[in-house]
């Protein structure tokens, strides 16, 4: 215990002397941090104030102007910025330091979505591309292709699930408790999306009489809805509508795949329809979600009459 207490003092005591250093000797430009790879993380030189950076809208606008830059660290920040704006790996070849020229280039590649560029990287950039593009696109075969760590490629495959919310991707992580994170993650988020979701229909309305063969205009209004089906609930018991649940009972269907945002669809009232008091429901899932329930939108109950 002692052994390892000594060694952390030592650890420290050289991250302190190495920064107080860098700090004197140039004008506080750089700090100790932490990087990390697939073999954990370790302790590295980044640049504190970036010249170049793309969030604060400073890059560069030329080769020529990185190629003057004297600091090795910052030069590599200068390509490393100009390859992102022009979108040119290429421009990561000029990198002396091949950590950062590593990291250019995943980066660039991940940014493209160009998969070959990731394949001719070194190990853990390699693999940080995969995952770029992975995620970006929500691609799992890349994923699979994260073979130094199952930590890393579960991570691509949680993020995948929540992206897309669907608790099946989550059955594809190794890891039993990160699997069940992902589930409890994609769960929450299913039901959190759900609860936003809504429709109402706003036409037909009570005491409306629709007469056969004429058209006319079901409106609505949706929030965070995919695509719609329309139905109507056929009853001529004096207005007694069944109970419904969306594709649980018998119901005429008027149009389906219909776009939640489109808020109104025209419907010419077939000639051959025998029920006289009906409902119109407007359903379906939350957009972006495979594990919802349905959400149900309901007219008032309306007369068709001949």
């Amino acid at each position: 215990m002692k052994k390892i207490i000594l060694i952390l003092i030592v650890v420290a005591t050289i991250i302190l002397l190495v920064t107080v250093y860098f700090w004197i000797f140039n004008y506080n430009k750089y700090i100790i941090g932490w990087c990390q790879n697939s073999g954990g993380k370790y302790p590295c030189i980044i640049l504190e104030k970036p010249k170049y950076d793309l969030m604060e809208n400073n890059q560069p606008e030329s080769i020529d102007e990185c190629d003057k830059e004297k600091d090795e660290i910052e030069q590599a920040n200068c390509y490393i910025n100009l390859a992102r704006v022009q979108r040119d790996i290429s421009i990561c070849d000029n990198i002396k330091i091949i950590v950062l020229k590593n990291s250019c280039e995943s980066l660039v590649a991940s940014q493209t979505k160009n998969v070959g560029a990731c394949n001719n990287l070194n190990k853990d950039a390699r693999e940080e591309c995969y995952r770029g593009i992975a995620i970006s696109t929500n691609n799992l075969d890349l994923c699979d292709k994260i073979t130094s760590s199952s930590v890393n490629r579960d991570g691509c495959i949680l993020t995948i699930a929540e992206h897309k919310k669907d608790i099946s991707i989550c059955e594809k992580i190794s890891d039993a408790n990160t699997k069940k994170f992902c589930i409890n993650l994609v769960s929450k988020a299913n039901s959190n999306f759900q609860n936003q979701a809504s429709i109402t229909v706003n036409s037909p309305t009570v005491g409306d009489k629709w007469l056969l063969g004429k058209t006319y205009n079901i409106t609505w209004n949706a929030t965070n809805m995919g695509k719609l089906i329309i139905q109507l609930i056929l009853n001529n018991d004096n207005g007694k509508l069944p109970s419904y649940v969306a594709g649980d009972i018998p119901a005429y269907n008027i149009s389906t795949n219909i776009n939640s945002n489109q808020e109104s669809f025209s419907w010419k009232v077939p000639q051959d329809l025998k029920y006289d008091y009906n409902q119109i429901i407007v359903w379906g899932m939350p957009e972006g979600c495979t594990d919802c329930g349905n959400i149900v939108g309901r007219s008032e109950i309306f007369e068709i009459i001949k």
